[in-house]
């Protein structure tokens, strides 16, 4: 039904999605990383609670580097060494024979699979670059990456359910990042590319964009904007493993999938009536109402889909959002800096969600709904400056809409070429 939807597709997306899809096939250490420090290699739980923080911040200074290594290097071999080292650190999860190497495998693992994810990202808008398609398209690209992404959990999240060893799950899955980094090799290389004066031509009557290597404030507003909602995202599992029973846990871990994967299409025309600052708005919110119903004890059945397609708008929108503000010869930086800050206050929601569950299930809920409060303020703030984000036409020979170009470069070519100097979001 989602792809139905859809216009047609470049095919160098579609080649990117395929290696997105197969690298996401088995998705076993973020889920099963407590499960194999706990009840494996029987460590306490202060150890693995620092062990899963170190992690986090691992990937947080991942995708950082990536951002600057893939406007430098371009994507494509970017995401190879990241999937390449992925492999590496999983197989060396799964043949960890203490807390100490497990620690460091699950850092190189943090740091790996954070730089390949993003550098994923910054090739969607290089994909429908020349492929003459409308600015909503870049938001259905970027849904179709995330449905192809919780394929893999559901799959992921069946074969744990269903008791599979740990050990054996981490493995198979260091063996699909293998098989990723060799199907890597037929995506199209990225930003930044060669062009005719690169080529010692000279290209007369057109000005390069003045690029900035340091992000434009609006990216920053987005970035704060969108952190309470990811705090939420994150605090969500590491809370919710201390308020339910074992078995409720992993029947959240299956039905949150499946909901990830049926509930796209849903979200998909959902996000394309409603403007997209209230959109994450309202999906902050009931985020914290699903979290809070289980902190008062409501059916599993009940909060999970209602937390999971507000997390599906929070997931896909901002990545949407954050391509369409980035400068494409810069779109690795903005990206990496845009990911970092979520890194960063997810590893202070993960590790301070499960403080706070533990500690009283009514200060988790007060805690979600005063974050979901907070994030709604936030976007509603910078609604516009989202919005012209998410509309900036993929097309535009600038880049995005924070883009600074010469007084003579043209773009965003509607029905008339419209000629700007230092372009900055409409309100």
């Amino acid at each position: 039904m989602l792809i139905q939807r859809l216009p047609a597709l470049p095919r160098a997306f579609w080649r990117m999605l395929s290696v997105v899809g197969l690298g996401r096939l088995a998705q076993f250490v973020e889920p099963f990383l407590p499960v194999l420090l706990l009840v494996d290699l029987a460590a306490p739980a202060p150890a693995v609670a620092g062990v899963l923080l170190a992690t986090q911040l691992a990937a947080t200074a991942g995708v950082a580097i990536a951002g600057v290594a893939t406007d430098r290097f371009g994507a494509r071999p970017v995401l190879h060494v990241g999937l390449t080292l992925s492999s590496v650190a999983a197989a060396g999860l799964a043949l960890a024979p203490t807390l100490a190497s497990a620690a460091v495998a699950a850092m190189v693992y943090g740091v790996a699979a954070a730089s390949w994810r993003a550098a994923a990202q910054t090739l969607v808008p290089a994909a429908l670059t020349h492929a003459n398609t409308s600015a909503r398209v870049r938001a259905s690209a970027f849904g179709l990456l995330v449905w192809a992404s919780n394929l893999g959990a559901v799959a992921s999240a069946t074969v744990g359910a269903l008791g599979a060893p740990v050990h054996t799950m981490i493995a198979a899955q260091a063996a699909t990042l293998a098989a990723t980094a060799l199907l890597a090799r037929v995506l199209p290389p990225g930003y930044p590319q060669r062009d005719a004066s690169d080529a010692g031509g000279r290209t007369p009557m057109v000005l390069r964009p003045r690029l900035q290597h340091v992000p434009d404030a609006g990216l920053w507003l987005v970035a704060l904007a969108v952190a309470p909602a990811t705090m939420l995202m994150f605090q969500a599992f590491s809370g919710l493993a201390v308020l339910l029973t074992p078995a409720d846990y992993r029947l959240i871990v299956l039905l949150n999938a499946v909901v990830l994967v049926t509930g796209q299409p849903l979200v998909a025309a959902a996000t394309r009536r409603i403007p997209a600052g209230i959109a994450l708005a309202g999906a902050g919110v009931a985020l914290a109402l699903g979290l809070a119903m289980h902190a008062w004890g409501a059916p599993v059945l009940a909060a999970v889909p209602l937390w999971t397609l507000a997390e599906l708008v929070i997931i896909v929108v901002p990545s949407a959002v954050v391509a369409g503000l980035a400068p494409h010869r810069t779109a690795g930086t903005y990206v990496g800096t845009f990911q970092a800050v979520q890194g960063a206050v997810a590893a202070a929601a993960t590790y301070l969600g499960l403080i706070t569950a533990a500690a009283s299930p009514t200060a988790f809920a007060i805690a979600a709904l005063a974050l979901a409060a907070l994030g709604a303020v936030a976007l509603t703030a910078v609604r516009h400056l989202v919005q012209t984000g998410l509309d900036q036409p993929v097309d535009c020979p600038c880049g995005a809409v924070l883009c600074r170009c010469g007084g003579l470069d043209m773009t965003c070519v509607g029905p008339a070429p419209l000629i700007i100097h230092a372009a900055r979001p409409r309100r």
